[in-house]
């Protein structure tokens, strides 16, 4: 952390030996960017876990249903299985899309931020 903040430290100085203006505005622009970052983390981290849990959850159902397969034929439970199936992925595809759809805000929060 120590050297992170020297480093930080002697940015920011370099930048106001520079042109003092821009400096301010480039300084000001950080905690924009800092929150805006500790927002889509926060979002970020319980999409991913839920979407572990569905993942994990699909991997159960497809390993029971794979080594059982000889009861599940016996029983011809395979249309049920089959559409059990089908609703895990769709809700593992869901959950997926939602924790990349939150990752896709970062770099247009960073782009904003460089004025570009």
């Amino acid at each position: 952390v120590i050297p992170e903040l020297i480093n930080l430290l002697s940015v920011i100085i370099f930048m106001l030996m520079l042109d003092v203006k821009l400096a301010i505005a480039c300084i000001l622009l950080l905690p924009i960017l800092g929150l805006g970052m500790f927002f889509i983390e926060i979002n970020s981290r319980k999409r991913w876990s839920e979407y572990r849990s569905k993942r994990s959850i699909l991997n159960g159902f497809t390993h029971e249903d794979i080594s059982g397969i000889k009861v599940v034929q016996s029983y011809a439970k395979e249309n049920s299985t089959d559409l059990k199936f089908k609703d895990l992925v769709w809700d593992h595809l869901e959950c997926f899309l939602k924790a990349v759809k939150i990752n896709d805000f970062i770099w247009p929060l960073v782009e904003l931020s460089l004025g570009a």
